[in-house]
């Protein structure tokens, strides 16, 4: 397949996004970068997304379908096969970005030589209404000492084609983000966000996992770092990723934490805060790393902060 130089390939994978797909694509149409392909990737969607999708295809906008519900790293992977820009840039179906999200990241990745970069993000309501804003540093040391504890850049990278080239495809649904970072950064990439730019906004709402994860994701987490140990220490993989079965007793536990970890969310009051946080922590042993990581960043970010306004 012939690579087109400068143009964005944008992998919008979708399941059940009728309600929102839309707004997506829209937001890419009114880009004012104009060098770009849409390439959606419908994953066996039981709605009316097909029929939505059906009206949009054109020269810029490809739509493929998939068989039958594949899993989101499938998904990606469809996409990658048929893109032909020099450049790949994630896009959710059920999120929005501002018309000038490409040609900021575009122009920051080139500005500052990187492979991959995200940006901060707005999260917005189920109806689109705004929620708050997440700040994703920009510092490259501070996201490398970050990695254990949290994925440092969102999905919604772009990245130069040559490092999906070299890493391979997606993998470990969940966690395939943060387990493609890991083998970037492996191979040496750069990354980096921008930080002070807010240009997507991530779709909160009931069928996502935005805010709590189940216990496979969670046991994939552990899952990549220690195949990312594997690469540094011995210079390859020496586990086989099918080798992790998952565990159903583990996981009815994790979803009984998630629901108390759900009240303390919302709880006003300190001491029921973190009387719930300390619960939900005993029941399952993911959800107690998962809290204590959650701290360990935040130590970490402080840290940084302060030797930035000490120096």
């Amino acid at each position: 397949m012939e690579i087109i130089k400068n143009k964005v390939s944008v992998l919008m994978p979708t399941y059940n996004s009728a309600k929102y797909i839309e707004f997506a694509i829209e937001d890419i149409i009114k880009q004012d970068y104009s060098n770009w392909e849409l390439i959606i990737i419908d994953d066996g969607s039981k709605d009316n997304t097909k029929e939505i999708l059906e009206k949009y295809r054109s020269e810029k906008i490809r739509v493929f379908f998939m068989p039958m519900n594949m899993g989101i790293s499938a998904a990606l992977n469809k996409g990658l096969q048929e893109a032909q820009g020099e450049y790949i840039l994630r896009f959710d179906s059920d999120d929005r970005c501002d018309c000038d999200r490409i040609s900021k990241q575009l122009s920051f990745l080139k500005d500052h030589n990187l492979d991959m970069v995200g940006t901060s993000v707005k999260t917005i309501s189920e109806n689109g209404q705004f929620i708050s804003k997440a700040d994703y540093s920009g510092n490259t040391d501070l996201l490398i000492k970050l990695l254990r504890y949290e994925t440092p850049m969102l999905h919604i990278w772009l990245a130069k084609r040559t490092v999906y080239m070299e890493v391979g495809d997606y993998r470990l649904d969940g966690v395939e983000d943060y387990d493609f970072i890991l083998r970037a950064i492996d191979l040496g990439y750069q990354i980096s966000n921008i930080k002070n730019y807010y240009g997507v906004s991530i779709r909160k709402h009931d069928t996502n996992t935005a805010s709590l994860h189940g216990w496979d994701q969670r046991r994939k987490f552990n899952i990549a770092w220690k195949l990312h140990k594997q690469r540094i220490k011995f210079g390859k993989e020496q586990s086989s990723i099918e080798n992790f079965e998952p565990s159903n007793i583990g996981n009815k536990l994790h979803n009984i934490s998630n629901n108390i970890l759900k009240k303390a969310l919302i709880e006003n009051k300190i001491i029921l805060k973190c009387f719930y946080s300390v619960i939900s922590a005993l029941i399952s042993p993911y959800q107690f790393q998962y809290l204590t990581f959650r701290v360990i960043s935040r130590l970490i970010k402080f840290k940084h902060e302060n030797s930035i306004l000490n120096s």
